[in-house]
């Protein structure tokens, strides 16, 4: 879809894909800005469960308004294929952030306190993600967390099921044993499971259950007791592991009931300051940000084939009658004449150089074409 169009959106490059879905990055010129795209697969338009939870998460999303959700800014549900736009962030993934290595204690409060407001907001709102996970956390620039994809969310009140009578929906290293078990009533502690995860892998450097499958670790959320964090990062207060196995509780009922009760607990226990400036996540983003960048300009140097350019057409037309008109009245005819020649030459140079080229001449006016070679009548808008 890279060169396409979708409404008013120009796609420039694929920023991610999922089961369901691929994001990308695209520019909207009438509002001078790049967006994200979110575009469902094309395996999945004749399948009108898919079609419609791809268009509940689009008019469920926009109804939460929240400062760590991530924003919509538009939705078309009947176009084909049917395309969600959110805000675009210059920075990364909390998946990327955690590659890339462990935060200060203080910063990992500061994330998951601004994750933890986002949550609770929307399970007051009677959603719940239900896919919690690193990489649906967005993290700009300046290292504020972002929560999206709501793809399977349940609505608590909602009249139609469209996430699947005894279907397993989720992520299975981050899925609560009650999502594995495909229970019907999934509440929000079934988030605050996933938030445990999450938490367990920022403070430890990794999960707290893996195995050699998708199967073998859905098995081990069911059954496996939950480590002692402390073996995995032994530089923890002791208090930290008691909050952790409350959050990963196998009984829902055994769990904190908020995600702000959960991190507040952990501020608690890992008993650390209270900051505003995570330097270090700053940092971190700030390379992802220069990442992206650099990957787009890299795209658009490989994508200069009359293929893949831009098919439409910059039209500019010149008109330099005054200018002549000037020269006739303080210069002989003939040399009034050579000076307007030598500037249009000047002017066919520099329109060369920038790709473009003069169309035509009448008089003293002419027409400059960019992108004519790759621009035909027959061409779609």
């Amino acid at each position: 879809m890279i060169g396409t169009k979708l409404g008013a959106y120009e796609i420039t490059e694929e920023i991610g894909k999922g089961g369901m879905a691929t994001v990308y990055r695209a520019y909207q010129p009438n509002m001078d800005r790049y967006v994200a795209v979110k575009v469902i697969s094309a395996r999945m338009l004749s399948d009108e469960v898919m079609r419609e939870r791809f268009q509940r998460e689009a008019k469920l999303i926009a109804k939460l308004e929240h400062p760590h959700l991530l924003p919509i800014f538009d939705f078309n549900g009947t176009h084909t294929p049917p395309y969600i736009a959110m805000r675009f962030l210059e920075g990364g993934t909390l998946k990327q952030v955690m590659e890339v290595g462990k935060l200060p204690k203080e910063e990992v409060l500061y994330t998951l306190r601004q994750i933890s407001s986002a949550l609770d907001y929307a399970h007051r709102q009677g959603v719940v993600h239900r896919d919690l996970k690193p990489s649906n956390i967005m993290v700009d620039k300046e290292g504020n967390s972002f929560v999206g994809d709501f793809g399977i969310a349940h609505i608590s009140d909602a009249n139609k099921d469209l996430t699947g009578s005894g279907m397993v929906m989720g992520t299975p290293g981050y899925m609560a044993p009650e999502q594995a078990n495909a229970e019907p009533e999934i509440d929000q502690r079934a988030d605050i499971y996933s938030l445990g995860v999450i938490i367990y892998e920022m403070l430890a450097g990794k999960p707290p259950f893996e195995g050699i499958s998708p199967i073998a670790i859905l098995m081990s959320h069911l059954s496996d007791p939950v480590p002692n964090i402390l073996d995995d990062n032994p530089d923890l207060p002791e208090a930290v592991n008691e909050v952790i196995q409350i959050a990963l509780a196998k009984d829902k009922k055994d769990r904190y009931q908020t995600t702000g009760e959960l991190v507040e607990s952990l501020a608690k226990a890992l008993d650390t300051k209270t900051i505003d400036n995570p330097a270090k996540l700053r940092d971190m983003t700030g390379s992802f940000a220069v990442s992206q960048l650099a990957a787009l300009q890299e795209q658009a140097s490989k994508s200069k084939t009359p293929s893949d350019q831009q098919r439409q057409m910059t039209a500019l037309y010149m008109d330099v009658t005054d200018f002549a008109e000037m020269l006739y009245e303080n210069e002989e005819p003939d040399a009034a004449r050579t000076i307007v020649d030598g500037l249009w030459q000047e002017i066919e140079k520099v329109v060369k150089n920038y790709g473009g080229v003069v169309d035509a001449r009448s008089g003293e006016g002419g027409m400059i074409l960019w992108g004519r070679e790759e621009t035909k009548e027959s061409d779609p808008e």
